[in-house]
């Protein structure tokens, strides 16, 4: 069975119409537009080396499942023991690590150290750029790497995890991309001219493995504050949700544009678990934007809760099957198959769209948390975080229905 009566809202059908909208947006954010440090070619090829070759790499499949567990197992020697398309560059090795990786990733210390270094060696600053800009400091040049590595990260996790809600629904994926021949240059953002005096990036790694920016140490007051992000709103998210302990964007910051394409995804898709059984007010499908969709739009799940053939627990557990679907590696898209078969046909096809887009969002935070060796918060701040975010999506709905009456 698995559909109940429709009620007014967003279907089915619209609601994952707004997935190839966002990814075409996306994608010539990626391909058109320089990022922190790297180029429009050298992001298309992250971006492409995630689609096409890393979730499928028989190299990284043939690694035995116990092989980087114990502590103190390097990754990086792993891995170039196996097939050469997974280490061809620094690029290939983050890209396969964060795709096929991520447990191994978390819990080798070593890794992001030993990535610092691999970037560190790989040239990809612009000297003759660092110059022009007068970023001639040690500092200034590591807070640079700060970025690049953040970029990388955000890329490969944010096309990862639109690829795997593809994956999930059964879809095609996204096609690779070809950069712009006029793509906009890198903005090689000078973070010193944002911090406080005597302030400097945050390294606590009880919090992050990774050094992060904290909000505190940010003079907001500065001028440069507004190049950082021009708009005044993606500017505050940044500020509110970027640079904060309990967010899990805490350590990937860096590369602030990034950063907001990653928020945007989670804003879309990223649904509490409680939220799968909670009563939703239907939106008036009149007041709302046709292209982006906010979480408050998850009331077609209400329209799931009504009438099944199934008890709560066997709904959960079902969610929870077809999640960890995903998680398998080599990746079984037989498996995926089946259980997406059951999906439909015991909870419809609004819980099935929405559930792919909760795995393809909970595969990009977590793979960008692991990489930025993001710890969990204590409960105080958990607990603080939830009241925070919680005023966030009020805010995410406000500004949507205020925007559709417009």
């Amino acid at each position: 069975m698995g559909s109940a009566k429709s009620k007014p809202g967003i279907s089915a059908e619209e609601r994952w119409a707004a997935l190839p909208n966002f990814c075409k947006h996306y994608f010539e954010y990626l391909s058109t537009k320089g990022g922190f440090v790297l180029t429009a070619e050298q992001r298309v090829k992250i971006a492409n080396l995630t689609l096409t070759s890393a979730i499928d790499c028989p190299g990284c499949a043939s690694l035995p499942k116990e092989a980087c567990l114990p502590p103190g197992i390097n990754l990086y020697k792993n891995i170039e023991g196996l097939d050469a398309e997974c280490h061809s560059d620094v690029f290939a090795h983050m890209v396969h690590s964060i795709v096929n990786h991520q447990t191994r990733i978390f819990k080798d210390p070593a890794w992001y150290d030993t990535t610092m270094e691999r970037l560190k060696e790989s040239n990809l600053l612009d000297e003759a750029r660092m110059m022009q800009e007068g970023m001639t400091s040690e500092q200034q040049k590591e807070f640079l790497y700060y970025g690049l590595f953040a970029e990388i990260v955000l890329v490969a996790t944010c096309v990862h995890g639109l690829h795997m809600i593809t994956i999930m629904k059964g879809e095609a994926p996204p096609t690779p991309i070809v950069a712009a021949k006029d793509a906009t240059r890198p903005s090689y953002f000078d973070w010193s001219k944002v911090f406080h005096k005597g302030k400097t990036a945050t390294h606590n790694t009880r919090l992050a493995t990774t050094p992060y920016v904290s909000k505190a140490n940010i003079d907001t007051n500065s001028p440069h504050f507004k190049e950082l992000i021009p708009d005044d709103k993606e500017r505050a998210l940044l500020f509110n949700l970027g640079m904060v302990p309990f967010t899990p964007f805490l350590a990937i910051t860096w590369s602030p544009v990034d950063f907001g394409w990653a928020e945007q995804l989670t804003s879309n898709f990223n649904v509490a678990t409680e939220s799968f059984t909670d009563p939703h007010n239907p939106l008036d499908p009149k007041a709302r934007c046709s292209d982006h969709f906010f979480r408050r739009d998850v009331e077609v799940l209400a329209v799931a809760r009504g009438s099944y053939n199934m008890a709560p627990e066997a709904r959960e557990e079902l969610l929870e099957k077809f999640a960890k679907s995903a998680t398998s590696r080599p990746l079984d898209r037989n498996a995926i198959a089946k259980v997406r078969e059951e999906v439909l046909k015991e909870l419809g096809p609004e819980v099935l769209v929405e559930a792919c887009g909760v795995v393809g969002t909970f595969e990009c935070v977590t793979k960008f948390v692991d990489a930025s060796g993001k710890k969990v918060p204590s409960s105080t701040i958990r607990s603080t975080g939830a009241f925070i975010m919680s005023t966030r999506n009020a805010f995410h709905n406000f500004s949507f229905s205020w925007l559709s009456s417009k």
